[in-house]
């Protein structure tokens, strides 16, 4: 409730790019008056900081970004001169890490003029708090006349894991001319490109078939029935944007998911120690 003096109310735990419904009420003496008409709104996105060059594209600029995960394809892209390229919404251009990988490595390919140098900065936002923090500066190197700026990377054990496919993570990678650029500040020569990253977690070895555990009835309204476990089988509930909202023992193949809002959810079912297997399933 808010008190009949207070004109607003911050709503936390809501789920991104997500459609609710509000109704208000007056509340006296512990009652509820008529409610209003049903109120929708939806939740918005994350929105990244602009980042760009300004002056006229003529010799420094990103000629191509190598992308070498451990674990996961090789991703390049040579381009042409741009102040800014997105390449967010380009499939042939994501990137695939694994959460807690080594030796990923980045190789950044300058197209330089004469003696000119230049330097080079790359962000990931592992956290996905839509900042390019700068614990999130994989790379800073120059500036220099070197052809290349290249180092690898460990991502982080915690990194955000992308459940769905408009929630990923931004690769920012920035060329200025003269200067390491700095996030979130444009400046006259060189370029900046973003990318889309999705990060997934380590694959384990299974001690249940990941085939023969069945989840239902899915979409599902109240209680979640599990098939085909051990006795000391646990599970973890995650929403779609990676947050753990529930854990427990599977009491008798039953998961009580009422209090869950409607989306998609994704639950391990764990023996032991060790996530054995990863369903996906919705909440109506």
């Amino acid at each position: 409730m808010v008190p009949s003096n207070t004109n607003t109310i911050t709503l936390t735990g809501l789920s991104e790019l997500t459609q609710y419904e509000m109704q208000v009420a007056n509340v006296c003496s512990g009652t509820p008056g008529t409610y209003t008409l049903p109120y929708y709104f939806t939740t918005p996105t994350i929105v990244y900081c602009q980042m760009a060059s300004t002056g006229a594209i003529t010799s420094e600029y990103i000629s191509k970004v190598t992308v070498t995960p451990n674990g996961k394809p090789q991703m390049t892209n040579i381009s042409v001169g741009s102040n800014y390229s997105d390449y967010t919404g380009v499939p042939a251009k994501f990137i695939e890490l694994i959460q807690g990988s080594t030796d990923n490595k980045i190789v950044i390919d300058k197209k330089l003029a004469g003696n000119n140098k230049a330097g080079v900065a790359v962000w990931i936002d592992f956290n996905r708090n839509g900042y390019f923090d700068i614990n999130e500066r994989i790379l800073a190197d120059g500036p220099n006349s070197n052809p290349t700026a290249s180092t690898t990377f460990t991502v982080p054990a915690d990194a955000f894991i992308s459940l769905v496919d408009y929630k990923y993570v931004v690769m920012r990678v920035a060329m200025g001319k003269d200067i390491i650029p700095v996030n979130c500040n444009s400046f006259p020569d060189g370029e900046v490109e973003d990318y889309t990253v999705r990060i997934s977690k380590l694959p384990v070895a299974n001690s249940i078939n990941q085939t023969d555990v069945m989840i239902y009835p899915n979409p599902v309204s109240s209680v979640l029935y599990v098939k085909n476990i051990s006795k000391k089988a646990n599970y973890k509930i995650y929403n779609s944007a990676g947050q753990l909202l529930s854990s427990g023992i599977i009491l008798n193949n039953k998961i009580d998911v009422h209090n869950l809002i409607n989306g998609l959810y994704v639950i391990d079912i764990l023996d032991g120690d060790t996530i054995s297997v990863q369903k996906k399933f919705i909440k109506e």
